[in-house]
């Protein structure tokens, strides 16, 4: 068969693969309905960003091979291929960062680290070459960083970069953390996490005929690089805060949003409209986590007021958000992303410190138990997403994404497994199978698999990533369906369960974040 009947009987089975492998009832929510909008971008590689489930196969890069002693980095014909790969294929998965429209050859000297971030994202056909460059580029921002002291903008774009994709590159140690706090050191250093004032106390010269606290007329020193690159940093600790817990958020302050509404009123960029709404979605984000803050339920709330009365405004900013953005309804990472900010608004649903009166009220009660419910069909919603997504995303897909997925699924099993008062587990099963859940996320990634057999693996080949993710999935399936049966057999489940066998296997939320890292390519 040619390599265009490939693709193209590949294309139809991934359709067919799509639809059989959907979850069974819901549907989205009302207010996010689908939409045909397209968009082209006037820059050397057209970007479809309202669009990033484009069914047609990936560029199939040229075959490299690195000899030993030789640079890791690409020449130009497949510079040229894999920089186009970024544009077209993984942009559209975050917005932050915009590559300058010039020629590789300028690029590659102008932003030496963004040129070999968005190299190393890119090399995703090549796993173990990509860890190879992952090595060579974290390697090269270190000693520019700590040994060379250099704070560029250049830096600071390449970590976002790194940031967004560093799950396809390392090893069994994630960087996560690091590479965050690093991120904030160099925004810090550049000044773009504050606004600069005439009247800085930091400056040398201080003009007393001003404002004697620095809140002069803001001077204009930031460009809209600058303001994505801030957007940006905000975007990825916001996601890590929500999703994983370990770094704060950078708060959602007046100077970011003054850098949004002045990306807003320009328009200079396909990719800020986008970029704007995942800044609003994770702004409300961070002001549900100030409602209900799940690291420490029994902490003091951000006001006294009902927990459903703050669910209620958020629910309804959130409903108004995706109102406003239906144009990017073709956009599954989108989805899955407002998809995640429900489940989380929801997800205070679960913990009773947040329901004190739930036990004695029944008008409390009821309201718990619809909480719950909704954060079962924003989970269930997130899940047909993903299904639906073409089997090609499984490799081009920015870690947000996953960890999305990750944090659903876990969300998930505590839906199932839940003890609430009223909580019928049998009926959430029927709804909400998460022995069934976890098979069709293995068989995504097993169609993933297949699908890069076709394209550039070739028979016989296997991504190790995805390999890890099946791997993982199908130990939680088997652990899930030999004691979900016991747990709920019993009226007494620590005797159902007997050792806690989520700390026997390890089943913990680092567990979920670790989701598609740690794995080892063969002959490293």
């Amino acid at each position: 068969m040619s390599p265009a009947g490939a693709s193209q009987a590949q294309k139809s089975s991934t359709s067919n693969r799509q639809n059989e492998n959907l979850l069974p009832t819901p549907t989205p929510p009302h207010d996010i309905p689908g939409s045909t909008l397209t968009v082209k971008d006037n820059h050397a590689h057209p970007v479809n960003y309202l669009k990033a489930d484009n069914s047609n196969p990936p560029v199939s890069l040229p075959v490299e091979s690195v000899l030993p002693g030789h640079t890791v980095w690409p020449e130009s014909q497949a510079a040229e291929a894999l920089c186009f790969v970024f544009r077209s294929e993984l942009s559209i998965f975050f917005p932050f960062v915009t590559p300058p429209n010039k020629p590789v050859s300028v690029l590659r000297q102008s932003h030496p680290c963004l040129f070999k971030a968005m190299v190393v994202a890119a090399s995703y056909q090549n796993r173990a070459l990509q860890i190879r460059r992952g090595a060579a580029l974290t390697e090269e921002l270190a000693k520019r960083l700590l040994i060379d002291g250099e704070k560029t903008r250049d830096i600071l774009q390449a970590l976002l970069i790194t940031i967004a994709w560093y799950h396809g590159h390392l090893k069994r140690n994630p960087q996560m953390t690091n590479l965050l706090h690093l991120a904030l050191a160099v925004l810090a250093d550049l000044g773009f996490d504050k606004p600069a004032h005439l009247n800085d106390r930091r400056t040398v010269i201080f003009d007393a005929s001003r404002s004697s606290y620095g809140f002069a007329e803001e001077t204009n020193r930031m460009d809209n690089e600058d303001r994505r690159t801030l957007l940006g940093c905000f975007y990825v600790t916001s996601v890590a805060s929500a999703v994983f817990r370990r770094v704060d958020a950078i708060p959602y302050s007046r100077h970011l949003n003054q850098a949004l509404q002045i990306l807003v009123e320009t328009g200079e960029h396909p990719a800020d409209e986008l970029l704007v709404q995942h800044v609003r979605l994770q702004s409300l984000v961070e002001q549900i986590a100030q409602v209900a803050p799940f690291d420490d339920p029994q902490g003091p709330h951000s006001s006294w007021a009902p927990t459903t009365m703050h669910i209620r405004y958020l629910e309804q900013q959130l409903t108004d958000l995706a109102q406003s953005a239906t144009k990017f309804n073709t956009n599954c990472n989108w989805l899955i992303h407002v998809h995640a900010a429900r489940i989380f608004l929801y997800e205070a649903g679960l913990y009773d410190p947040l329901w004190q009166n739930a036990n004695t009220s029944t008008g409390a009660r009821q309201q718990r138990l619809d909480t719950m419910w909704k954060c079962l069909a924003a989970t269930k919603s997130l899940f047909e997403v993903y299904i639906s997504m073409p089997d090609h995303m499984i490799f081009t897909a920015s870690y947000a994404l996953w960890g999305l997925l990750a944090y659903a699924l876990l969300i998930a099993s505590r839906l199932c497994l839940s003890k609430v008062e009223g909580w019928d587990v049998d009926l959430v099963r029927t709804e909400l199978d998460f022995s069934q859940i976890l098979e069709l996320v293995a068989q995504k990634t097993d169609q993933g698999n297949a699908f890069a057999r076709v394209h550039w693996l070739g028979d016989g080949g296997s991504d190790e990533m995805v390999d890890r993710v099946t791997m993982k999935t199908r130990r939680v399936q088997t652990w899930f369906n030999q004691y979900f049966p016991r747990i709920f057999a019993q009226h007494d489940p620590a005797l159902a369960m007997g050792p806690d066998p989520s700390f026997l296997l390890g089943i913990d939320d680092m567990f979920w974040e670790e989701l598609i890292t740690g794995f080892q390519p063969a002959g490293l």
